[in-house]
């Protein structure tokens, strides 16, 4: 704007020598504005003047002229009132109340008047964003980038009447963690004789004095309730948000009930070490309470993927899976047993000495000779930096050869392992511990800890599992969590149940060689009294280490497939037919959410009860409980 400067003097009377000029301000009080109407000149003379003097040549209107003055003159004043927007918001009378002069209204709501009040607030964001990347490797159209940005919150609360009978109250808020925090309730409340006496509407609660049907609460939907004399109706049509949990204590201490299907396996936590101990596992617990087996585990290192970001106990390693292998071999077109070897070691066949004789697989090109000489990553081979776990960070059963880690892998993670043990006085071992390879020297003679060589390690999880590759059976698909930590023998039940199609659920299988007898005793659950003599009793048989993992509340079947072939081999060979209606076998050839595809075999239900530790504080099983509940 071209302002004129310098800024001089008004000219002229007050009427015509105006101006537009923004930086003139208004007349101060001194000066007095007089209106003189003359009947001789039958003119209007209007004039300025300070202590009864004129400043201004006084000027002369005709009736006409005035009154136009006049007009343009209370147009201007009444703008400018409009526009003063403060002063309606701070005007609480600016929303006058509302009244309905009707007499059914009155009858109805108890009263004519309407009073709604809201408050809150909506935060609306408009704006863009855009950016320019000169990367000459980018197309000249993909260098400029943009788009709309848009968000809106509403945080909004109405509170209203309407007569003395129907309430509202609204609460909405865009940002709310949780459903519950956001209530829309409207509420008619009817008078001591009228047959209404109570209607809700929105989020609603149903409760009931008699103990032969109980109430609800978080509720949304529609409530009435309806008096005819002594005749008091309560109906409710809705929608339940909560479900209802029942808790024992006694003693002071909690008793847990669970419930666990099939399906529900324990994922990537559970692993043999080699597909020998796989074989031997149902042979060695088939005579418990004594464990068949020769082995003793003496010496692990397990190695995963290392997540967190530290530097020690970090090294570079590569996870074969054929490694230490003597006849579960994948790769038979490159890897040959050496005779005479039946348990795993690094001499069971020829994948060790292969590539412990090749200096290039241990250098940083390891995946590119790996390829050369015919084996494929993820399938074969995996090669990672990786963190060695401490022995608090996992559970070794040094008898039956697996692990049990505490922290459940992701699929995209590595787990490869180097162990020592002895079979029968015999001392073998499988893979490299990080002591047995010597680091590489930098050009100091210094020892550089990050460029240690990479071990050679037996691989149990690749980052892909796959049903067709053999690591797919080294995962345990046995072992189930109970969702509880330190669990203890006194008060711990256990059963095993069958969903029949026909109705209801049954703890033996209803037809064929096993009918009648308890599923509990068909998978290996019961086989010893209270007395640990070897006599079934009906209960399920405690036996930390080898049933149950009681410091991390898991169950685990002394059998590889409890609900697929250790179960099919309880029928008859005549029965196949029924075998393959009552075994889950897609369980453990397929993935888990393939397995989930067939809810007709997943019929299977581990229930239960435990008692927790004795504690002033009792676990309700939830989070976020809303008052009321």
């Amino acid at each position: 704007i071209d302002l004129p400067y310098p800024i001089q003097d008004r000219e002229g009377d007050h009427v015509t020598g105006g101006g537009s000029n923004p930086f003139y301000l208004d007349d101060p009080s001194s000066v007095k504005k007089e209106v003189e109407y003359d009947p001789e000149m039958d003119m209007y003379i209007i004039s300025e003047k300070v202590g009864g003097r004129d400043v201004k040549p006084p000027v002369y209107m005709t009736f006409e002229e005035y009154r136009d003055y006049e007009r343009k003159q209370a147009l201007k004043e009444y703008w400018k009132e409009r526009s003063d927007a403060l002063s309606l918001v701070e005007n609480k009378n600016a929303v006058p109340n509302l009244v309905v002069e009707n007499v059914g209204f009155d009858k109805l709501f108890g009263g004519m008047k309407v009073e709604i009040k809201p408050s809150g607030n909506i935060d609306l964001t408009l704006g863009g964003n855009y950016q320019k990347i000169d990367n000459p490797i980018l197309a000249e159209r993909q260098r400029r980038q943009g788009g709309f940005d848009f968000d809106m919150n509403i945080n909004i609360n109405v509170v209203g009447n309407i007569g003395d009978k129907l309430k509202l109250n609204f609460n909405y808020n865009t940002q709310a963690t949780f459903d519950f925090e956001n209530q829309i309730k409207l509420n008619y409340q009817g008078k001591e004789d009228d047959i209404i006496k109570n209607i809700e509407a929105g989020n609603v609660t149903f409760p009931l004095t008699t103990s032969l049907i109980r109430g609800s609460q978080s509720l949304f939907g529609i409530a009435t309730q309806l008096q005819f004399g002594r005749l008091r109706i309560s109906t409710v049509l809705s929608q339940q948000r909560s479900k209802s949990e029942n808790l024992t204590i006694q003693n002071g201490t909690q008793i847990q009930r669970f419930e666990i299907f099939a399906d529900q396996y324990d994922e990537n936590r559970h692993f043999f070490l080699s597909h020998f101990f796989r074989e031997q596992y149902n042979q060695a617990l088939s005579t418990m309470p004594n464990i068949t087996s020769l082995v003793n585990i003496t010496r692990i290192e397990v190695w995963v993927t290392n997540r967190t970001g530290i530097f020690q106990n970090v090294r570079e390693v590569i996870g074969f899976s054929d490694l230490a292998e003597p006849e579960r071999i994948f790769r038979n077109d490159l890897v040959t047993a050496i005779p005479g070897r039946v348990r795993p070691e690094n001499s069971a066949n020829t994948l060790f000495g292969q590539i412990n004789n090749d200096a290039t697989v241990r250098s940083s090109s390891a995946e590119i000779r790996l390829s050369q000489l015919g084996y494929n990553q993820v399938e074969d081979f995996e090669k990672a930096f990786c963190r060695k776990l401490n022995p608090n960070e996992y559970t070794l059963n040094s008898q039956l050869g697996y692990i049990s880690l505490n922290q459940q892998l992701f699929p995209d993670e590595i787990l490869s392992v180097a162990y020592e043990y002895t079979y029968n006085g015999e001392v073998l071992k499988v893979g490299e511990f990080a002591q047995d390879v010597s680091p590489d020297f930098t050009q100091d003679g210094t020892i550089d800890t990050l460029q240690k060589k990479p071990l050679l390690l037996k691989m149990l999880k690749s980052t892909a599992n796959k049903p067709a590759i053999p690591l797919w059976d080294l995962m345990m698909k046995n072992v189930y969590s109970l969702g509880a930590f330190q669990v203890s023998e006194e008060d711990f039940r256990l059963d095993v149940y069958y969903q029949d199609p026909g109705g209801g659920y049954k703890r033996f299988i209803p037809e064929g060689e096993p009918k009648g007898k308890l599923l509990i005793r068909l998978l290996n659950l019961d086989n010893l009294n209270n007395q640990r003599d070897p006599q079934p009793d009906g209960v399920f048989d405690f036996y930390p280490g080898v049933t149950i993992i009681p410091n991390t509340g898991r169950l685990v079947f002394p059998v590889l497939e409890p609900f697929g072939d250790d179960l099919r081999k309880q029928f008859a060979p005549s029965e196949t037919q029924l075998a393959d209606k009552y075994s889950y076998d897609v369980l453990y050839d397929s993935t888990r959410f393939i397995a989930q595809q067939f809810p007709e075999k997943n019929r299977y239900i581990m229930r239960g009860s435990y008692r927790s530790s004795s504690s002033s504080d009792i676990s309700l099983g939830a989070f976020n409980i809303p008052q009321g509940s």
